[in-house]
């Protein structure tokens, strides 16, 4: 009898295991794809004034890169669930090894702006498939806690890529930049060929209903909530990433690239070690204390005035940042049918990364008559926010 229970537990634990092959070269394409992505982005600015345009225009570019990537980012998950994954993340990957290393022959400013607006599209696909792929191949069970490993990546790019980008252009200029970009994409879809077998890219054919496009097909009604709330989330995040430099530099309290590696740090700390509590039916502990930790950090930047509390403030907000997001994702995907996971997973990333867009303007404005301190208390309403939203549809749900 107690061989007999061995034996079914020791079946359980290989069907819930998810590390095996695709699994780590998923995770580690999705690192090196935000590793050249941040190269890129963090530089491009710098990019554009070095062929003769303005900061105005940079800034412009920027925001358009981030409307295109959000308007496309639907397509790309309704083509994932109709083309199939395999396809859309190796031409997307393709994309975006070509249009990075094409930056390094492009002296025309306009071609350049071209260029970056056409990556977008790119861009909305190559960065919903990996996500996309990776929940075919977790078992349910332990969804968070694989989600909260494959998010690390991002996070350490956060702070690896820009200070990679800047140091190489500073040291040797644009064009060992984007090969270097290029490379790290090309890296990406290399594993996307080999670490994969036809079986681990198959996924249950979708129902004719959802190959017409429409809104029911590219968006999913399922995670709509979730992604709300993370646009919330990320507003002040928004806030923080674009004018903590800013702020650091006109304050003399730090340095920002200082701040993002302590982010970095706590956020990947975060997601090794806490992602399994959405596994465990945790899920409200882990978004309420990621969001205590976020307003402790905007409170800290807003009252505080010192060097110390300037790094305390990216040590708890990168806790918060590492809680909140793999818990939403993983409440956004869990529960997705085969067929709908590229809408889910398009659906939610759309909430994200409009979330940042939102609370960089919003911010923006906020500063010019408040000031920064100010602006960084202000965006606790937003977590205040994300807060109740997320308390009050948890107890619709449970009821």
């Amino acid at each position: 009898m107690k061989d007999k229970i061995r034996k079914e537990d020791s079946l359980m634990n290989n069907k819930d295991n998810f590390w095996s092959r695709a699994f780590i070269s998923i995770t580690v394409i999705n690192f090196a794809l935000f590793i050249g992505f941040q190269m890129l982005n963090t530089t491009f600015t710098l990019y554009i004034s070095s062929l003769g345009g303005s900061e105005a225009l940079a800034g412009a570019v920027a925001c358009i890169f981030s409307v295109v990537s959000v308007a496309f980012r639907p397509v790309a998950g309704w083509l994932l669930d109709n083309a199939g994954r395999k396809w859309i993340l190796l031409l997307s990957l393709a994309g975006m090894c070509i249009f990075s290393f094409a930056y390094s022959w492009v002296n025309v400013l306009s071609l350049a702006i071209i260029l970056r607006l056409l990556q977008g599209v790119v861009w909305s696909a190559a960065s919903t498939a990996p996500n996309t792929a990776v929940c075919d191949l977790i078992p349910p069970r332990r969804f968070g806690e694989a989600m909260g490993i494959f998010a690390t990546g991002p996070a350490l790019s956060m702070a690896i890529g820009p200070l990679l980008g800047l140091t190489i252009w500073q040291a040797a200029g644009s064009r060992p930049l984007f090969w270097l970009a290029a490379a790290c994409c090309f890296v990406a879809l290399i594993l996307a060929i080999f670490g994969f077998s036809q079986k681990e890219w198959s996924v249950k054919s979708p129902s004719p209903a959802s190959k017409t496009i429409n809104i029911g097909s590219l968006i999913d009604k399922n995670a709509l909530p979730v992604s709300i709330n993370q646009l919330l989330f990320n507003m002040p995040y928004g806030a923080v990433t674009s004018f903590i430099a800013i702020y650091a530099i006109s304050s003399g309290i730090g340095n920002s690239g200082t701040f993002f590696c302590l982010m970095a740090v706590t956020t990947v700390i975060a997601r090794l070690f806490l992602g399994k509590m959405a596994d465990k039916n945790l899920e409200s502990g882990a978004v309420i204390a990621g969001c205590i930790s976020i307003a402790i950090a905007l409170a800290l930047l807003g009252f505080g005035k010192s060097s110390i509390s300037f790094m305390l403030a990216a040590l708890i907000y990168g806790i918060g940042f590492g809680m909140v997001p793999p818990t939403m994702q993983a409440l956004a995907m869990r529960n997705a049918p085969a067929e709908k996971r590229g809408a889910a997973s398009s659906t939610y990333l759309c909430g994200f990364d409009i979330g940042i867009g939102l609370g960089s303007a919003v911010s923006g404005f906020l500063i010019k008559y408040i000031g920064y301190q100010h602006m960084f208390l202000a965006m606790l309403m937003f977590v205040a926010a994300a807060a109740v939203f997320f308390i009050l549809r948890q107890r619709r749900i449970n009821k």
